[in-house]
């Protein structure tokens, strides 16, 4: 019998998701949100909650089973059943007491033994900033354990792709693990467990040891009644006295873990416990020999892990609390050092990399990933503040001239690629003996930084270090790396793309006036545009921040928020505006003129009642800005972990999303150039979620550009980075290709012959690299290059190719593929989340690369109108999307079951899978076939087959 409509609101009350009061404003939200038609049918209700986030996709499914899931725990209410490692056994949940959501593990009492109640009692009492929360609450009879955690992930999530991490983090990720040891030691409790799937890392740089109150140390290596799921072979990490309850064990493992971190493998192989409990008595890791052997002049952290990692207890740190002063110790060196990668004179890494190469940093908290990894790379010294490059967009074209334009274009496609030397030879894997004495670690000075000419020759007699290059390595930024990410406040939240720039350095140094001059008119009418809606010059701020939402027929909406130079009184402002106060229906006050479409402003005086700071924007924006009051807004996971790695000292950042450059902004990418848009999918979908842009001038004849790409998550680092710069390096097969098949116009003919040569230079100057799970990409260009090839490439594109016969060549015939074998054949896609739009789109990007050469590719399109007689949208969201070796067939079918508007449809052969795929003919389509997303009702009256999968069981 179907769920009536009143039952489903009395078990959202009797479940304490909602109350009555509540249930009344849901229904009239409904009632709003579908044109006035009244809410009849719990499904659509409770679709209309999860998409307000009213509801999880869990609850929405347990109110409507029959009979009705669990979702009530005592005072927790469950948001999910599934989370993933270390916490399998554990439940999503909200404490609806105090509305604290996290982790819950149900257990019962009588379960435990007399040991394991004593652990469980004793780690109660403990408390620590570095450990993972527990809290035990009596609920109904039974028990529970209540966590709450950031969000984040393992550290073995971010160690799997083989990478090491920079030394500074892995000195930080030690002292807060030797931190909480130290408060599980002072209680006599042995954690036992120290790896890398103990250690969770938060989003905004937490580091938490994670712990299982009921383990037990004599379970090390079989531990059935573990709370945490054991992803890490604890064979790795064992001390060579385990099983042991003695506290020195924890340091061995926290050694193990550090070396794990700071190498990217593990310090010991074996395919068996018995084989690495061997390696663990008998073997030295080549790294930790090597810099023991060297004694004070070795490498640092090194010397801390081998420590730490002594066969005999007491060879090892007596305590985590000297760990962490060691640790502290070290970090404090790193940090001080210069922005240059340091080597010592025998050719030895100070923090090796692989085996051979340095990998410092600088210093950064964790999770906002360092800018600068390896730094064997000229940097310039800081003489002059830098200059930004400027992307520019707004709701008219010159926005994307000169931001999206030749921001995007130059620093996402055509930009940097280096010339990588043939690999080094194999290192020598043999393990030198241990030796009998560890030495203490010792701190030295080390040398200063050195100007980018001088990177090759400088070198310091009293440490025995040298600066050298290595082209393998990134460039060093030349900005201070402990500098604040760019602000965000007074930002509407949820914007598809955000600008910063700084417009006073860019009109105040003879760089940046000289680098406007090249780029005008198109830079000057974004300035003016700014400048008209701020009714301030442009030279009065001292930063400008765009902030881009979703508008009309792909032109974003823009708002602003600009940082004068100097705090104006409020009366100086509202007369300058010609606004005046008033508030919104929250309650809050906002500036607004007498113009019912004219934008709105919002500022908050400091405590001497100046403004320094004012947003712009439309009315509804302002309100939102106002409703944060003027707090930063919060940004995507991946977004944000970009942003958190660029400078607020660079004169010009953009952060930007795929969907952003192909849907809210599609008309300013193709106003800029037709030609652009498909190159940038091939570079952008479907392997990355976000891309950040920077721009930094140190001197008045060179400027540092750098790229960061966050991996959609289908793709691994390395292979992204792979993809980009392959893609990098064919642009000056494309320049030759330009100046042989292309007529320039007379006016930019001279800059068109050098094309080729101007694209070699700058491919030639960029460095690839990887980071804490981003790609990077940057380079130091002379001053005037940047501008030069940016416009060369511009109009290059927007050039078509000349009608000459003599180029004109006779098409090979295309492979011919049958409908059954188009369906059948294998690929690969993946991506986090994309509209259904732009997921069809992703799809049929990765097929075509799938082809045998010469074979084509049906096109694919939606129908829009059948799905919106239908009631569903192209804007359907898409999630977590990742499919290896499936059959085209499937991927398509996967799509319309994820982007189905009823969650409860149980399979495509379910009626109420009203999204489908059909395969129609098409005159213009690919092998005259076409992929068509519509709905099952369309199709039947329109008399399309429909694929076995979506056929109903009686049809059959």
């Amino acid at each position: 019998m179907p769920l009536a409509l009143g039952e489903f609101w009395t078990r959202l009350m009797r479940s304490g998701i909602a109350d009555a009061e509540d249930c009344k404003k849901v229904a009239s939200a409904f009632l709003e949100a579908n044109g006035g038609v009244p809410a009849t049918d719990p499904h659509a209700v409770a679709r209309f909650m999860v998409q307000r986030r009213r509801l999880t996709s869990y609850q929405a499914t347990a109110l409507l089973s029959e009979p009705p899931g669990e979702l009530r725990f005592g005072s927790f209410l469950i948001r999910s059943e599934s989370c993933p490692p270390p916490f399998g056994q554990w439940l999503e949940a909200t404490r609806l007491t105090d509305s604290r959501t996290g982790l819950l593990h149900r257990f019962a009492r009588s379960d435990l033994s007399r040991e394991q109640s004593k652990s469980l009692r004793m780690h109660q009492s403990i408390d620590c900033a570095t450990l993972q929360p527990i809290e035990i609450v009596e609920q109904e009879g039974s028990c529970c354990c209540f966590s709450t955690l950031p969000d984040g992930q393992c550290l073995y999530d971010l160690l799997s792709t083989g990478r090491p991490l920079p030394s500074t983090e892995v000195c930080r990720i030690g002292i807060a693990i030797a931190s909480a040891l130290q408060s599980l030691h002072a209680h006599n409790v042995v954690h036992a467990q120290v790896r890398t799937d103990r250690i969770w890392l938060g989003a905004k740089g937490q580091v938490l040891l994670l712990r299982d109150p009921v383990y037990r140390c004599s379970e090390f290596f079989d531990s059935p009644n573990c709370w945490l799921d054991q992803i890490e072979d604890a064979a790795r990490y064992a001390a060579p006295d385990s099983p042991s309850d003695d506290r020195s064990s924890d340091i061995y493992g926290l050694g193990c873990l550090l070396f794990h971190a700071a190498t990217g493998h593990r310090p010991f192989a074996g395919s068996s416990p018995e084989q690495l409990a061997l390696a663990h008595r008998t073997e030295v890791p080549r790294e930790l020999a090597s810099a023991i052997s060297q004694g004070s002049s070795g490498d640092p952290l090194f010397r801390v892990i081998a420590y730490a990692m002594a066969k005999a207890q007491n060879h090892r740190f007596a305590s985590a609390e000297k760990v962490s002063e060691s640790l502290q110790s070290v970090l404090a060196r790193l940090t001080s050092r210069p922005e240059l990668a340091v080597t010592s004179a025998k050719g030895e890494g100070v923090n090796q990399e692989s085996s051979t190469q340095v990998r410092e940093s600088i210093s950064r908290p964790y999770g906002t990933q360092e800018v600068t990894p390896p730094s064997h790379v000229s940097t310039d010294s800081p003489k002059a503040p830098p200059v930004r490059r400027r992307r520019r967009r707004r709701s008219i074209a010159p926005w994307v001239l000169g931001v999206l334009g030749f921001s995007a274009l130059m620093l996402i496609v055509g930009l940097l690629t280096s010339d990588l030397d043939a690999p080094p030879a194999p290192p020598d894997l043999s393990r030198p003996s241990p030796p009998a004495v560890i030495p203490p670690v010792i701190n030295r000075p080390t040398p200063q930084a050195s100007t980018p000419d001088e990177v090759n020759s400088a070198r310091d007699g009293g440490t025995g270090y040298e600066v050298v290059e290595n082209e393998r390595l990134l460039f060093v930024p030349p900005y201070n790396a402990d500098a604040d990410s760019p602000p965000l406040n007074l930002l509407p939240p949820g914007p598809a793309a955000i600008i910063t720039i700084r417009p006073t350095d860019i009109l105040n140094r003879e760089t940046g006036s000289t680098w406007f001059a090249d780029l005008s008119p198109e830079l000057q009418g974004f300035f003016d545009s700014a400048s008209r809606r701020l009714k301030s010059p442009m030279d009065s701020m001292r930063r400008l921040t765009i902030a881009m939402h979703p508008g009309t027929d792909g032109w974003p909406e823009v708002s602003l928020m600009a940082e004068f130079n100097e705090g104006l009184s409020q009366e100086t402002l509202l007369s300058r505006l010609e606004v005046s106060s008033a508030q919104t229906s929250e309650g809050d006050v906002i500036y607004v003129g007498e113009q019912a479409d004219g934008d709105a402003y919002f500022w908050k005086p400091s405590a001497d009642g100046l403004v320094s700071q004012v947003a712009v924007g439309t009315l509804s924006r302002v309100s939102e800005v106002a409703a944060l009051d003027g707090n930063p807004i919060p940004l995507p996971r991946s977004s944000q972990s970009l942003w958190s790695l660029s400078c607020g000292e660079s004169e010009f950042v953009a952060l930007i999303t795929p969907n952003f450059l192909f849907a809210d902004g599609r008309a300013l990418v193709k106003s800029l150039s037709p030609e652009l848009t498909d190159p940038l999918k091939r570079l952008l979908q479907p392997d990355v979620s976000a891309a950040i842009v920077s721009l930094n001038y140190r001197t008045p004849d060179r400027v540092f550009v750098e790229a960061i790409f966050a991996p959609s998550g289908g793709i691994s680092e390395a292979a992204l980075m792979r993809k980009i710069q392959e893609s990098v390096e064919s642009w000056p097969l494309w320049a030759d290709q330009f100046t042989l098949k292309s007529v320039a116009d007379p006016s930019w003919r001279l800059l068109a012959s050098r094309l080729p040569a101007m694209i070699r230079f700058t491919v030639k100057q960029a460095r690839f690299g990887v980071s804490k799970g981003s790609v990077i990409v940057n380079a130091y260009l002379p001053a005037q290059a940047l501008p030069q090839v940016a416009v060369a490439a511009v109009l290059a594109l927007n050039t078509p190719p000349a009608n000459d016969v003599a180029t004109t060549t006779v098409p090979t015939s295309a492979e011919v593929l049958t409908v059954d074998e188009i369906l059948k054949r294998p690929m690969t896609v993946s991506f986090d989340q994309e509209s259904l739009e732009f997921a069809l789109d992703a799809i049929m990007a990765a097929f075509k690369q799938s082809l045998p050469s010469g074979a084509t590719a049906p096109t694919a399109r939606i129908v829009g109108g059948d799905l919106e007689l239908m009631g569903i949208t192209q804007n359907q969201q898409v999630r977590d999307f990742s499919k290896t070796d499936v059959s085209f067939r499937d991927v398509l079918t996967d799509l319309v079951i994820r982007a189905n508007p009823d969650k409860s449809a149980t399979g495509p052969s379910d009626p109420k899978q009203a999204l489908i795929w059909v395969v129609a003919a098409s005159s213009t389509g690919s092998n005259g076939l076409e992929i068509l997303i519509t709905t099952r009702q369309a199709a039947q009256s329109q008399g399309y087959e429909l694929p076995v999968e979506f056929r109903l069981p009686d049809s059959e």
